[in-house]
């Protein structure tokens, strides 16, 4: 699951979702109310600037030491110079959100005994392509339509409006 801002903050608070195998926070607007015990057994991973002006990169830090004794993974991601809004740097929160999901996957991603099992070649090769994927419908995606399944979950139909 991947929110910015206030959609991070909702992301925590419904991650206890089994659908849900990882969190990536934009941004995140946590607070110290914010419960981590949604994020036992999955990843995290929060990217935020510290020139950030609407959110608090130290009150990311906390949350994200505070999710560290719950969840599987935890990595902080130190934006730099990057304030709130995803216009300025986008390129760089795209490549930081296409990768966080690309390495969720590949984490989360195990092969049953039909399956062969990647080598680190094959498997750098494939993450090369994804990414490559990504990259090219950026213009035509935004990152935040990325959703996980897990393993033989079949997506969601979208709701058709009756005429």
């Amino acid at each position: 699951m991947l929110g910015h801002s206030m959609g991070a903050r909702v992301a925590v608070h419904v991650a206890d979702d089994r659908s849900v195998v990882g969190l990536i926070g934009l941004a995140p607007r946590w607070s110290a109310e914010d419960p981590v015990s949604t994020l036992a057994g999955k990843a995290l991973v929060a990217a935020h600037g510290r020139r950030d002006r609407i959110t608090s990169f130290k009150e990311t830090t906390r949350y994200v030491e505070r999710a560290r004794h719950v969840a599987d993974s935890v990595q902080l991601r130190d934006m730099g110079a990057l304030g709130h809004y995803m216009l300025t740097g986008s390129a760089t929160r795209h490549d930081v959100a296409i990768d966080s999901v690309l390495d969720l996957v590949a984490a989360r991603a195990r092969p049953t005994s039909t399956e062969t099992i990647a080598t680190p070649d094959t498997d750098r090769q494939h993450h090369q392509h994804v990414r490559q994927r990504a990259v090219d419908r950026r213009a035509l995606l935004p990152v935040e339509h990325v959703v996980l399944l897990q393993p033989g979950q079949r997506p969601r139909q979208p709701h058709q409006q009756h005429r």
